[in-house]
């Protein structure tokens, strides 16, 4: 018998933030002292379902397309699921201010190269020709969670609590997987 063999214990995935605390949160990153990291976070917890921080740092900088008739959307990379998708964003959804917000505040520079396919892009979260790492934003995450006086946050929990509102908004199981970007009912009912 191998290590591997021993099946691994289910870890209880995280809770999503009440009210109060995504408030509390909220009003911390709009005052942070790195604008470009806390509106990345503001990005990931907006209603827009904007990406986990790993997606988040694979944002391109024309990540959201104005499709006629239909509105904005936001273009999220590959999860870990290997599927991109596009997110419908509300006409007065903040998502799309946050976006114009972080092109104003980005380092502008040459395109980097692209970890997953290797061809040269532009990202939306640059600072000094570098990409923002996802340690930066759990970092300041984390930064503000402490002086919001939450326990600590995970990226994670952003989503979980976007997909909260949602299914006490009323929307469907169908809708939620789609706007998640997950395969099966299952996954969205966790």
């Amino acid at each position: 018998m191998f290590p591997k063999d021993i099946p691994r214990r289910p870890r209880p995935l995280p809770r999503y933030l009440p009210v109060d605390q995504d408030r509390r949160l909220t009003d911390v990153l709009r005052r942070s002292q790195k604008p470009l990291a806390a509106h990345a976070l503001l990005l990931a917890a907006s209603p827009s379902d904007g990406p986990a921080d790993r997606r988040a740092v694979d944002l391109e900088l024309a990540c959201v397309h104005e499709i006629p008739g239909q509105g904005a959307w936001l273009k999220v990379p590959l999860g870990k699921l290997q599927t991109e998708r596009m997110v419908p964003l509300d006409d007065d959804d903040d998502a799309v201010a946050l976006v114009d917000e972080i092109v104003g505040l980005r380092s502008p520079g040459l395109p980097l190269l692209h970890a997953r396919h290797g061809r040269r892009v532009e990202f939306l979260l640059t600072h000094h020709g570098k990409c923002l790492t996802p340690h930066t934003l759990r970092r300041e995450l984390q930064r503000a969670a402490t002086e919001a006086g939450i326990d600590p946050v995970t990226p994670h929990q952003l989503r979980h609590s976007y997909a909260t509102a949602l299914v006490n908004a009323g929307v469907s199981l169908q809708a939620l997987m789609v706007l998640l970007g997950h395969s099966s009912a299952e996954m969205s009912l966790r």
